[in-house]
């Protein structure tokens, strides 16, 4: 990622500000601004199709589905990012309508510019919520899904290479099928 070229250190507000306007969305670190990379096509329909499959489980459990847009916050820092996918049960309020504070899920899907920073930075950034019990980082061009799930011992990692593959997410009382998130 490139930081964004500014006379000043933003504050949270301007950041959200200029997220309003911004032709394209930027990450916000300790108020600096980090343009988010282009995306292939394959990236938006996996992460549709990923959304699609948690919608039908988790929407009737009471659980909010974003895509893309929605910023969530790293607690007691001043550093929002933008998951491809996430969940969440935290209600809606005048307060939180453009940042979440309490994901359970979070799901990124790799590009060329994001492969270490997906891996290594917010891997590092999103273990650090509290809420969180699943980050899961997928692969576009190959069948390679990266799951990280939170025990009681810490942070496991899982991959998963097969259609075949099912992806347990017990917590949440739901499950992802590889086939049905590589279909096409």
């Amino acid at each position: 990622m490139k930081a964004l070229v500014t006379d000043k250190i933003l504050t949270v507000e301007e950041y959200i500000q200029h997220e309003l306007t911004a032709e394209r969305r930027s990450e916000y670190i300790n108020g600096q601004l980090f343009e988010m990379p282009g995306e292939k096509d394959i990236n938006n329909e996996l992460a549709l199709q990923i959304f699609l499959l948690l919608a039908g489980q988790l929407k009737p459990k009471g659980y909010f589905l974003y895509v893309n847009d929605i910023k969530v916050a790293i607690p007691g820092e001043n550093k929002f990012f933008y998951p491809d996918v996430f969940i969440t049960r935290e209600q809606k309020t005048e307060q939180n309508q453009y940042i979440k504070y309490a994901p359970e899920l979070m799901v990124e899907i790799v590009s060329p510019g994001s492969h270490s920073h997906d891996y290594i930075d917010k891997y590092i950034e999103y273990t650090k919520i509290p809420s969180l019990h699943y980050y899961l980082i997928v692969e576009p061009e190959t069948i390679l899904i990266t799951m990280y799930a939170r025990s009681e011992e810490g942070w496991e990692v899982q991959k998963f290479t097969r259609l075949t593959d099912e992806i347990s997410l017990p917590v949440l009382g739901a499950n992802l099928l590889l086939k049905g998130i590589y279909a096409g």
